[in-house]
């Protein structure tokens, strides 16, 4: 080996020499956390976990919105999403309009009340042309249905007299939403799970009847109750019921997939 190559090689192992030495990047992610959101049994076992713990896994979650595993992103912003706390859904949307190169925004529940971001995203939805409407339209359906505010109502309509007809998953919840909007912003009495075989409003009639639901979690001293309807050959849903005075209202739904 003449003295030019020999000092490139040498130069070579001294620089992977000290890359082998540099200690290992570690995430900002609580470990406990990370290990939770990236549970090979999400939906059975780290989603019911972090949500039985509430607000109280806010910062951890906000904190997770950055970590360089992707899966880990998706599900922190899922689990914020689904505890609805104000607190966790305003710094989750100020996290979204930071600029980066590439923004993947989870196609996940909408806890209401809407606020502004979201209308802008509804807006967005409206501008596409039909044949690209995806998912997310169908979770704002089911959020607009929930709030029932006159801006919601106005932009349901909106939304219902321009969805694409040959789209079967969003003309069907169109449907559903034409006949159980009632049901959406109902206040019911009784356990979460004989609550929603009654009002499924996403359902139809014999859907709720066929459908398995199963409870999930609590949060926030029993003030949140977190449960997955699903129906033989169809889709799975989440869905979030928060007690008000007396009774289970809505907080969220949504279409849920492990592709989101």
């Amino acid at each position: 080996m003449n003295r030019f190559f020999r000092a490139r090689y040498l130069v070579a192992l001294f620089v992977s020499s000290l890359a082998l030495l540099q200690p290992p990047q570690v995430s900002g992610t609580d470990p406990r956390i990370r290990k939770l959101l990236l549970d090979d049994s999400f939906q059975s076992a780290g989603m019911p976990k972090i949500f039985s713990e509430g607000r109280t896994s806010t910062l951890a979650l906000v904190d997770a919105l950055d970590d360089e595993d992707e899966r880990v992103n998706l599900n922190a912003q899922l689990m914020l999403r689904l505890l609805g706390d104000e607190r966790g859904i305003q710094r989750l949307h100020e996290w979204y309009e930071k600029p980066r190169p590439i923004l993947k925004v989870i196609n996940g529940p909408i806890p209401v009340p809407l606020r502004q971001w979201d209308y802008l995203q509804i807006e967005a939805i409206l501008a596409r042309p039909r044949r690209e409407w995806r998912n997310d339209a169908i979770n704002y359906l089911l959020a607009l249905a929930i709030d029932g505010s006159a801006h919601a109502q106005e932009l349901q309509k909106r939304m219902m007299s321009t969805a694409p007809e040959d789209e079967s998953t969003i003309s069907q919840m169109v449907a559903n939403l034409i006949h159980g909007q009632q049901q959406a912003a109902a206040c019911g009495v009784g356990a979460p799970q004989v609550l929603l075989r009654r009002n499924a409003f996403f359902l139809t009639p014999d859907e709720r009847k066929s459908a398995t639901i199963k409870q999930l979690a609590y949060a926030n001293n029993r003030q949140l109750a977190l449960l997955s309807v699903a129906h033989t050959f169809g889709n799975t849903f989440l869905v979030v019921l928060k007690r008000a005075v007396g009774c289970w209202k809505f907080q969220s739904v949504a279409l849920y997939s492990t592709n989101n």
